[in-house]
Order: structure tokens, then C-alpha cells, then sequence
């Protein structure tokens, strides 16, 4: 949970900067959803018949989801996935697997957690038991990317936004 709340803490630092760098409100900002309580975690879990890695669980539960997490991307919570979100994220699913047989193969382990709103990036964790368990996968048009763990997608999500915020504070210079 410790490695959790760090990428949490760097992260938040990390959107308030953003926030105060986009003069020209290129993006939306919210701040994190508030934690989820384990038992609406395990009560996910049953409903769904799934088991998210404990990188995702460790996460929700210091943020039940996050708006605009990159981006236009929401990062998805347990309060997301009976919303509007959850079917769009689902729809953006379904027209990738058509177009790729190795995630067809796989197609019932994937579980959205993460999708634009505006676009048509997807990212989903790899369910299924094996070494591919609790892989993300950055979906568009494609594969654009595939992160080891949660950790290692939200790091690279901190990196994501790094360089975002180093464009805002170049343009502002200019």
C-alpha cells in the first residue's frame, strides 16, 4: 500500500501544477475521488466474478477513480462501472477486440479501467491467471502500449503528465 500512496501523493502534486501552469485551460483538472472502502472493492469483485491485482485495489483505495486523470482519460473507480462511463469504455473495447486476434483470444479477461472521453484511448487490465495478469494495456486504434503492473502504468501516467506540464511551461515562456 506504501508504493500506492507515493505514485498517489507524486501524482496529485504533480495535477495541481498542471493546474496552475494551464493558463490558457487547455485541459480539465478535478482532484481524486475519495478512497473506496474494501468492501465495496470485494463487492465489485463478486458482482463482476473478477480479482483485481492488489496495484488496483491498493489504488482505490487511496482514490475511488480519478477525472481527467490524463487528459481527457478518466481513471475508472468501482462508483464507474455501472455508469455511462463503463459502456463507453466497453464499446471502445469491443471495436478493438474485432480488429485484434490477440486480444480476442483474451477478450473475457479484460477489464476496462481507464478511457477517454473525448477519444478513443482505452487502457484494460489483463485479468486472466498467468504471467499476463494485472498488465495494463493502452488501447487505440491499436496497441499503443503495455505496463508490467498498475504501478508501472501509473508511473508512466506521472511521466505522461510530466511532459505535459513541461510543454504548458514552454508555451507560457514563449
Amino acid at each position: 500500500m506504501y508504493k500506492a500512496k507515493e505514485l498517489f501523493a507524486v501524482m496529485y502534486e504533480l495535477k495541481n501544477k498542471l493546474r496552475e501552469a494551464d493558463k490558457n485551460q487547455l485541459w480539465e483538472y478535478y482532484h481524486p475521488e475519495d478512497a473506496a472502502k474494501m468492501d465495496e472493492i470485494n463487492f465489485a469483485q463478486e458482482k463482476y466474478k473478477i480479482k483485481f491485482c492488489k496495484e488496483y485495489i491498493d489504488f482505490l483505495l487511496c482514490s475511488n477513480g480519478w477525472r481527467c486523470f490524463y487528459q481527457l482519460v478518466d481513471l475508472l473507480g468501482t462508483k464507474d462501472f455501472e455508469t455511462e462511463k463503463m459502456e463507453h469504455a466497453k464499446r471502445l473495447l469491443s471495436v478493438e477486440i474485432q480488429y485484434n486476434d490477440a486480444l480476442n483470444r483474451i477478450k473475457d479477461y479484460l477489464f476496462p479501467i481507464a478511457a477517454s472521453r473525448t477519444d478513443k484511448d482505452l487502457f484494460v487490465m489483463v485479468l486472466k491467471e498467468g504471467k499476463e495478469y494485472g498488465q495494463i494495456i493502452w488501447l487505440a486504434g491499436g496497441e499503443i502500449e503495455r505496463f508490467e503492473s498498475f504501478n508501472t502504468f501509473f508511473e508512466s501516467m506521472i511521466g505522461y503528465n510530466q511532459e505535459e506540464l513541461e510543454d504548458i511551461v514552454g508555451e507560457n515562456s514563449k
